[in-house]
């Protein structure tokens, strides 16, 4: 549902837009936008889901440490 909140605000965004200033002289620029208004939701935001998921999984099960982080740095400075 939010997903298609968002097409249709950017739809109708688009259509305020084109009767108030005509910007755009191909109707090809038009599509163009309305294709990446619906790609732009797809992708990014259901990998954020999926990681928001395994870790509620993970926490379910017990598992509250964010596990060994050992730290590299930078290196010595050169001649020390």
């Amino acid at each position: 549902m939010a997903y298609g909140w968002g097409v249709l605000l950017n739809v109708a965004v688009m259509v305020l837009e084109e009767f108030s200033y005509r910007r755009y002289q191909r109707w090809s620029d038009l599509l163009l936008l309305l294709f990446w208004s619906i790609v732009e939701g797809i992708g990014y935001r259901q990998l954020t889901v999926v990681w928001r998921l395994r870790g509620l999984w993970r926490y379910w099960r017990g598992k509250t440490d964010w596990g060994t982080m050992s730290r590299k740095g930078f290196g010595k400075p050169p001649g020390s």
